[in-house]
């Protein structure tokens, strides 16, 4: 089950925790004025409680409002309580396919064209689900990675099963320089900025905020994304992409997909796999992708057909 958690402000500071319903959704309201000078104290005193209450209920992740997002005590609290608080992450590596036609439209270049590189040490079934669709649609597939043999059965099966070829290297000087997309599903920053990047390409990084330090680098580097959801799981002072992500853990949990969304490959009765499922269920929603988030913010659509390669 997900919770959400919310800020209600008082002329007063007030430690209680409230549990509501608001509709389907299970809503936490918690009392923190930040225009009231309040102690590091008196926040971690909330914290603990907000805690405790989640604990209790077997709360299995949380979605915060933006405001409490920003209280590093609520949040640091929740963390070492090992507490999952959605982000986002998680529903973008299931929209990487949709991000790369995002782009690729702005560029006015079909995806079959373009080469495309994936950064990455962990062989997990979402990341390989995602290489097989972009391997199998792309005019081809780099795998960068410190763990080449982990992807040699991704690529005998590629190449015995479908007839693709796809190229496995770490290469730091060679290896990205040919590449229209770069995703990095795995690299942290100081990883990826030992590899020599084009100084015209789309850099996407799923998993975290990079930044890219070469100098060269002309290219886009997108952070963040935003996307268009059905406006009856909108929720006020909530992000949307946390907002839809939730859903999806929750209607993972309901039909069985699976209980735990991208790293064990379980099957439904018909033998989907769960990646399947859940862009089924993105399609369903009529899911789109409305922006990219770089490192100075919303990236103008004008960029990307500026910093096309070819």
């Amino acid at each position: 089950m997900v919770w959400y958690v919310m800020k209600n402000e008082r002329k007063q500071f007030f430690s209680k925790i409230q549990v509501s319903n608001m509709g389907e959704k299970k809503v936490v309201c918690v009392h923190i004025n930040e225009k009231i000078k309040v102690s590091d104290k008196k926040i971690g005193k909330v914290a603990k409680k907000l805690v405790r209450t989640l604990t209790h209920n077997n709360v299995s992740a949380i979605v915060l409002s933006e405001c409490l997002k920003e209280i590093e005590i609520l949040v640091n609290k929740l963390h070492e309580a090992n507490i999952n608080i959605l982000d986002g992450r998680l529903l973008f590596n299931y929209l990487i396919y949709d991000v790369i036609q995002y782009v690729a439209k702005r560029q006015k270049t079909p995806i079959e064209t373009l080469e495309i590189s994936v950064l990455t040490d962990e062989n997990d079934d979402l990341g390989i689900e995602n290489m097989v669709l972009l391997a199998q649609n792309a005019k081809g597939l780099n795998i960068i990675t410190n763990n080449i043999q982990k992807f040699k059965k991704l690529e005998a099966y590629l190449y015995e099963e479908k007839g693709i070829l796809i190229k496995l290297s770490n290469n730091k000087r060679k290896a990205l320089l040919r590449s229209d997309i770069i995703i990095n599903t795995g690299f942290e920053e100081e990883g990826i900025n030992k590899y020599t990047l084009p100084d015209k390409c789309v850099v996407i990084n799923t998993n975290s905020a990079i930044s890219i330090k070469s100098k060269r680098f002309n290219g886009i580097n997108i952070n963040n994304y935003r996307i268009k959801i059905p406006s009856e799981y909108e929720l006020d002072k909530f992000n949307d992409n946390i907002i839809y992500e939730a859903k999806i853990v929750e209607e993972a949990f309901e039909s069985g997909i699976g209980k735990s969304l991208g790293k064990e490959m379980l099957k439904d009765l018909q033998g989907n796999s769960k990646f399947d499922n859940i862009r089924e269920i993105m399609k369903r929603d009529e899911i789109e992708v409305i922006s990219l988030i770089g490192s100075y913010g919303v990236v103008d659509e004008q960029e990307y057909y500026l910093t096309k390669t070819k």
